[in-house]
């Protein structure tokens, strides 16, 4: 783990004389041993904490966290558990809010946000009873997360910047970044995208600085995200290229798949399909293989999105349709108005404006209540696109101004496509501002 996350060593239980084995000395090394050793390391967590050395339970659990977190759910599971049942027979506050933590981290990836709020909330009680201030960062920061993930953005940014400040106090530098990561996706979600990439930048230099690859990596794509919502496809490809190259050299699948997704993102906005389909593919397959259910959902909305483009309008809609089910399943609200966006347009393109419509109104709807003014450009848009074609031109005329004005205030490159909607509509030419490109 030293190997792989240098900067939380710190973080780590203290083994006296230990010393460095030669065979897991590089990161690829260290993630192939801890994958052979996981059914041996579970094995002992659950024989520690049932055989009276709960501290082992404890911090072999505590050590293990981020690999575990990262495709392995169901060992996570289970040695967080043990390690809280240890925790608890042995009266350790911070032990037993350490565990409630790590369980909540497990029910956020896989899906049960509403469950991972309320263990986080759980931790978060303990921490500040008895006075762990670094851990009552910890648990804000991540509540935020879970937050994120119900597509409440308001409660999520407010839990971040109360992490922030805390880490910016006592001067953990990695957790500061990883915190400014998050702040800054909050405000990609927002629509303030020069800010977003202000925050990204300023945390990957962090990462870089210390060594912390694998976050690194993940700043990098989320950088390449905000070059994406400018249209600059090339940039964007270059920072996802970047994220997946990190990822694949210290093999994390889960981060090799989210790389993958928006490199098929920026290929179908590049209008290179076959590549766009391929990558998603290989993504849903490694999420599948993981049991990332977000990110199945969100790969499968892409696939659909590339089987429209394809002309494979049957296929696009049974993968809208997946999509759907496995955004309500895990209650990601955020998806589901992406997902309904999209369903929106194929039911469109396919001939369906009534049915278009009504979805439309549903992915408006909730992202309003989320605060996803992005989804919210989109759902104007296509709202627009069904009332035109059902022929209330009044309606599509005040629906396309509204979606106008909200990507004329993102600097977002469908700008121009709505304002040709509009003007085709009225009967006249626009003279409006022309969208910026991102600093």
């Amino acid at each position: 783990m030293n190997i792989l996350f240098p900067a939380d060593k710190h973080r780590r239980p203290v083994v006296p004389g230990m010393e460095l084995v030669s065979s897991v000395g590089n990161p690829t090394a260290a993630r192939a041993w801890l994958a052979a050793e996981c059914p041996n390391l579970v094995a002992v967590a659950r024989h520690a904490a049932m055989n009276g050395w709960p501290a082992y339970a404890q911090q072999l659990a505590a050590t293990l966290w981020r690999y575990l977190a990262r495709g392995r759910a169901d060992d996570a599971h289970t040695i967080h558990s043990y390690a809280l049942q240890a925790a608890h027979e042995s009266g350790d506050s911070l032990g037993e809010a350490t565990a409630l933590h790590n369980l909540a981290r497990v029910h956020e990836l896989t899906g049960r946000s509403e469950e991972a709020v309320r263990l986080y909330q759980r931790a978060l009680l303990i921490r500040r009873q008895i006075g762990d201030r670094d851990g009552t960062a910890d648990s804000l920061n991540n509540l935020g997360n879970a937050y994120w993930r119900l597509g409440d953005h308001s409660e999520a940014h407010d839990n971040y910047q109360q992490a922030l400040s805390h880490y910016q106090q006592v001067g953990d530098a990695v957790r500061q970044a990883g915190t400014l990561c998050n702040i800054g996706m909050i405000y990609e979600r927002w629509g303030r995208y020069d800010a977003a990439l202000d925050h990204l930048q300023r945390a990957r230099t962090i990462f870089r600085a210390v060594g912390e690859h694998h976050s690194q990596a993940s700043a990098t794509g989320c950088i390449g995200v905000i070059y994406e919502r400018w249209g600059r496809y090339e940039e964007a490809l270059a920072h996802h290229l970047e994220a997946f190259s990190i990822f694949e050299e210290t093999g994390d699948r889960r981060g090799q798949a989210e790389a993958l997704a928006e490199i098929g993102v920026v290929h179908r906005q590049s209008v290179h399909l076959p590549d766009a389909i391929d990558c998603t593919r290989q993504a849903l397959a490694i999420y599948r293989e993981v049991g990332d259910l977000r990110g199945e959902a969100e790969t499968l909305e892409h696939l659909a999105v590339n089987y429209e483009r394809s002309a494979c309008l049957d296929e696009a809609l049974d993968h809208h349709r997946l999509a759907l089910a496995v955004a309500r399943q895990i209650h990601d609200r955020d998806m589901e108005a992406v997902v309904l966006n999209g369903l929106g347009d194929t039911l469109r393109t396919t001939g369906q404006p009534d049915q278009a419509k009504t979805t439309h109104e549903s992915a408006l709807m909730i992202a309003r209540d989320v605060g996803d003014r992005h989804e919210q450009a989109r759902a104007l848009d296509g709202l627009g696109c069904a009332q035109h074609d059902l022929g209330q031109s009044e309606d599509a005329a005040i629906t396309w101004s509204a979606a106008l004005a909200l990507y004329t205030e993102l600097n977002d490159p469908n700008t121009q496509t709505v304002r040709r909607r509009l003007a085709d509509c009225l009967g006249r030419t626009l003279d409006l501002p022309t969208p910026a490109t991102g600093s």
